[in-house]
């Protein structure tokens, strides 16, 4: 099976509002505010990239070092779930 993994922080998803929010200085309760409320879009030109693997046949594999209990919001924030930010990447390969 051809496949790509991809990290979700920064790789597939952009921090970058969250980094300015908090000067740069990580705390677990407002970055999970951020995850929970799906606030992170798309890294420019990921999804296109992703999209077109996808429809070439490719499974796609998201990794990351966030805790199980981000797991819906993260699969939330990366698809089209309609709550904050949908990122649009594909949930299964087509």
């Amino acid at each position: 099976m051809k496949a790509i993994v991809l990290d979700v922080d920064d790789t597939s998803l952009a921090t970058w509002n969250y980094e300015i929010f908090s000067n740069w200085a990580f705390n677990p309760a407002t970055n999970a505010t951020f995850v929970t409320e799906q606030r992170f879009p798309a890294v420019p030109g990921m999804l296109a990239m992703v999209t077109k693997a996808a429809q070439r046949g490719y499974a796609i594999f998201f990794l990351t070092g966030r805790p199980a209990s981000q797991e819906a919001a993260t699969l939330g924030n990366l698809t089209s779930d309609g709550v904050g930010e949908d990122a649009g990447y594909p949930s299964r390969p087509r």
